[in-house]
């Protein structure tokens, strides 16, 4: 249950843009995108919405930072909902290439930085469990127990 006082939301709980959701409804308009690429499309949806309410004399709406996001994201990859489809290699700088750090099964390795692409699976486009899109987190913790 959003958190709130009576009837009234407060926090991000307030936000109409239900994170999940929104993910959920971008990756089937669009097919696939990079995580970098869905947190800028939701700051600036957000930003579109915070105008309107400007004009309205409202408080804006904050939107995730991109550590909160992608933490998000993880509980959607937690849970089946959404699958890496593709890595690419980044556009390298061109005073040298980026590296990533991977650890898998406690050996670490240094690879040359990707660019992780991501779409609905087939869970994620089925009809999952009322309220794991609204509410992935609680979902994951269920499934740590």
């Amino acid at each position: 249950m959003p958190k709130g006082v009576g009837d009234r939301l407060r926090g991000r709980a307030a936000n109409p843009i239900r994170t999940g959701q929104w993910v959920q409804k971008r990756l089937g308009e669009v097919g696939s995108s990079s995580i970098t690429d869905l947190h800028h499309a939701l700051r600036k949806e957000i930003a579109e919405l915070n105008q309107e309410r400007r004009h309205r004399g409202e408080c804006d709406y904050r939107a995730p930072t991109y550590e909160s996001f992608r933490k998000y994201f993880g509980n959607l990859r937690a849970l089946g909902l959404v699958e890496c489809v593709e890595e690419k290699p980044m556009e390298l700088p061109p005073r040298g290439g980026l590296l990533s750090i991977r650890k898998k099964n406690g050996e670490v390795t240094v690879v040359p930085s990707t660019i992780r692409i991501f779409a609905l699976s087939d869970k994620g486009r089925a009809e999952p469990i009322e309220g794991m899109w609204a509410d992935p987190i609680k979902y994951s913790k269920q499934m740590q127990f």
